[in-house]
């Protein structure tokens, strides 16, 4: 049996993630905190469209799923939806971009009182 083979367009955006986080999707600036050159199709309990593979995780623990049609989508939790990011695992991987803005300072710094509180972790321990 041969190994899966790795996306080398994966491979480069995941080297430059520390450099190259931020991704640009319908007016948000998404923190992209990792690139998977390579994962096995998804199967879990939620996910009932077509089969799709992992390409990227966000601060918020969304995904960038590669569909079986080439393009990639943003998989939200919260909303139980996806959106077309990009026509292309290549197209998604040029849109990755430096913080130029200074949005991510508080993850930067790693200071705790300059992070800002995290809503995710919030509603897991209400809920």
């Amino acid at each position: 049996m041969s190994s899966p083979m790795s996306d080398p367009v994966l491979e480069k955006a995941a080297s430059r993630i520390g450099i190259a986080p931020i991704f640009d999707f319908e007016g948000r600036e998404i923190h992209v905190v990792g690139v998977l050159s390579w994962s096995p199709p998804l199967v879990a309990a939620w996910w009932r469209g077509k089969q799709v593979t992992i390409v990227a995780v966000d601060v918020d623990g969304n995904f960038f799923l590669r569909h079986s049609d080439g393009s990639v989508r943003y998989w939200e939790h919260a909303k139980k939806s996806e959106s077309v990011a990009a026509k292309s695992v290549k197209e998604f991987a040029s849109k990755l971009r430096e913080d130029t803005n200074g949005s991510l300072q508080w993850w930067k710094s790693r200071d705790a009182a300059e992070m800002p509180p995290n809503k995710s972790f919030e509603r897991t321990r209400e809920g």
